[in-house]
């Protein structure tokens, strides 16, 4: 369960939600609410994407340099 929580945590500090509202309000300021909507799904959605494939991948790069994920 501890991990589970601490790997919440550790991609809550990846994403940065809180951080990223400002550049988001700021980038689609000219859209109307709608458009808003998309944009953040479809954001979303591909960070999610980057995220998980650079999970597998760097899993598997990372076992290949036989490096721990505690040492990096």
């Amino acid at each position: 369960m501890t991990e589970i929580i601490t790997t919440i945590l550790f991609l809550l500090a990846v994403i940065d939600p809180l951080g990223s509202v400002p550049v988001y309000l700021e980038a689609t300021k000219q859209f109307d609410r709608e458009h808003k909507r998309k944009i953040a799904i479809r954001a979303s959605i591909v960070a999610f994407l980057i995220l998980l494939f650079f999970i597998l991948i760097g899993q598997l790069i990372l076992e290949g340099m036989e490096i721990s994920l505690d040492a990096f």
